[in-house]
């Protein structure tokens, strides 16, 4: 463990983080939970609101994922999506890359990023590592606690970008807002992460805003298709 994680940890176990550690302890083991994600980019390249992913985890069932009309199965690396009423490998469709329209083409992109969507028990696990302070504020309107703190630079990028190699001259702030209900589970978290610097000799100015909703804990079921069920079994 470095010096960063060590002292992340210790600030929360220390006093106001007590009670986020041990929610996003719980929320790092359900069993099985539906959730709803919705970014917002601002400056750049991105405008406004991209379509919400909505999805289900069920523990050792392939992970659900839905963006308006398009759904993917996620099962490890393993990625399943139903194209023009046909249902792919995403292995498969790259090697028709060359084949592929343009239409396709973006399709398979939203695909990738939707498949790359880390699911919110995996994100929660190590929310503590990615926090440089942490404190309980006043919510007089919420039933629960909230928290909020500042990120790391490391856990900023990490928020936004998961296990992608980022490139470019880039600075990653940003800060994460957490939701606990009065049973302290994490109801709702946020991050707004600023990225600036430069990135293919353009100047980048960029704010990232993601929500996330965790509901149904306890009731939610993956139902997989059976065409589907069938490429995941594939070797």
């Amino acid at each position: 463990m470095n010096f960063a994680v060590a002292a992340s940890l210790a600030l929360l176990a220390s006093g106001d983080g007590e009670g986020l550690v041990r929610a996003t302890k719980k929320a790092a083991e359900l069993d099985n939970y539906s959730f709803k994600s919705q970014t917002r980019i601002d400056g750049g390249h991105g405008k406004g609101n991209a379509k919400p992913i909505t999805g289900k985890f069920e523990k050792d069932a392939p992970c659900s994922l839905e963006s308006g009309k398009t759904h993917v199965y996620r099962e490890g690396a393993r990625l399943v999506f139903k194209w023009r009423e046909v249902w792919m490998r995403s292995e498969s469709a790259a090697k028709k890359d060359k084949s592929q329209d343009k239409e396709a083409k973006k399709f398979l992109q939203m695909i990738s990023e939707i498949g790359a969507l880390r699911a919110p028990h995996q994100e929660l696990s190590q929310f503590e590592e990615y926090l440089a302070e942490v404190r309980e504020v006043d919510a007089p309107e919420e039933n629960g606690v909230v928290f909020e703190g500042t990120l790391t630079p490391e856990g900023a990028q990490r928020l936004v970008s998961g296990d992608e190699k980022t490139k470019g001259d880039l600075t990653y702030s940003g800060t994460a807002r957490v939701w606990l209900t009065a049973e302290e589970s994490v109801a709702k978290y946020e991050v707004t992460i600023k990225i600036t610097g430069r990135k293919k000799g353009k100047d980048v100015n960029q704010t990232v805003t993601r929500t996330v909703e965790i509901f149904d804990v306890g009731t939610t079921k993956v139902e997989v298709e059976e065409a589907a069920r069938s490429l995941l079994d594939e070797p």
